[in-house]
């Protein structure tokens, strides 16, 4: 799905304005939940059960939910993860809790739909001076070639810029090389070689493919970070079965849902989510019934 498509439909859901932070500690963690737009998701977007299970699970036929963004502040790092649909809507949030562009330093992003890399750029510079960008080889590669507003980002951080493979520890630190090394493997689409060390404070880039061809889940030891495998929390928890009509490709989206509630389940991660009602943190357990079930952080 373009980018124009999944913003159209975003509007269609009957987006609005309704900016607020909220900030949790999570172990050594500082989580603080960004909300860039808050909306309802109509029950007509959703397939994979029967119109009256959805009608039942969501009788108002509209599922709440948000755009979030979130930063994770550590010890050695001060991330961001996803940069909603614009950016002066997260820097107002990043000022109204203290941070500047210039704190970030690590910025994940999931996939590269339009709610999701709309801040990353301020007059097609990059709005991030000090931030490394990292995003899934798969993914930048396939919407390089969709959507050519991509290659702004390629200009704008193109020495800050990484694309990884799955299961990296993130950041990473690499060997030095020339500017036209690197210049090469990014226009290539490639990962610039030579990892020859892993930090201590990271975060892991997982496969969770279907949403797009290289969605991301990002993890640590004490978080997971969803992104899109879930737009309507109403429905979604339940019935794992259930796309929104933005999954690329819905049986991938499936295996991919499940496999991430179970870990999030086996781990007893806290979880937060890209479309989740905001704050969009919690845990994901399974219920009486063996369903899953979304519980906010209070």
């Amino acid at each position: 799905m373009k980018v124009q498509l999944c913003m159209a439909l975003l509007c269609a859901a009957g987006l609005s304005v309704a900016q607020r932070t909220a900030t949790f500690k999570v172990g050594n963690m500082e989580i603080i939940a960004m909300q860039d737009k808050d909306h309802g998701m109509p029950n007509k977007l959703f397939q994979g059960a029967p119109p009256e299970e959805i009608e039942e699970a969501v009788p108002s036929g509209n599922s709440p939910a948000s755009i979030n963004m979130f930063v994770i502040k550590t010890a050695k790092h001060t991330y961001l993860i996803d940069t909603g649909t614009n950016t002066d809507s997260l820097l107002k949030n990043l000022k109204s809790v203290g941070l500047t562009p210039s704190d970030i330093d690590v910025i994940l992003i999931t996939h590269m739909h339009g709610d999701h890399i709309g801040g990353l750029l301020a007059n097609s510079k990059a709005a991030f001076p000090n931030a490394t960008l990292y995003i899934s080889k798969d993914e930048y590669n396939y919407w390089r070639q969709a959507n050519p507003n991509v290659k702004l980002l390629g200009i704008a951080y193109m020495k800050r810029i990484e694309l990884f493979k799955y299961g990296e520890d993130l950041p990473i630190v690499r060997m030095e090389v020339s500017e036209r090394e690197k210049t090469k493997a990014l226009v290539l689409g490639r990962e610039v070689p030579k990892v020859i060390q892993m930090t201590d404070d990271t975060f892991q880039g997982l496969e969770a493919l279907g949403h797009t061809p290289g969605h991301t889940v990002f993890e640590n030891n004490l978080l997971i970070a969803i992104g899109d495998l879930v737009h309507s929390a109403a429905l979604q928890f339940k019935d794992p079965e259930i796309c929104a009509q933005y999954d690329m490709n819905m049986p991938k989206a499936v295996v991919s849902r499940r496999k991430v509630f179970d870990r999030a389940v086996e781990t007893k991660k806290v979880v937060i989510g890209a479309h989740l009602p905001f704050p969009g943190i919690g845990h994901i357990v399974k219920d009486e019934a063996d369903r899953y079930e979304f519980i906010p952080l209070k």
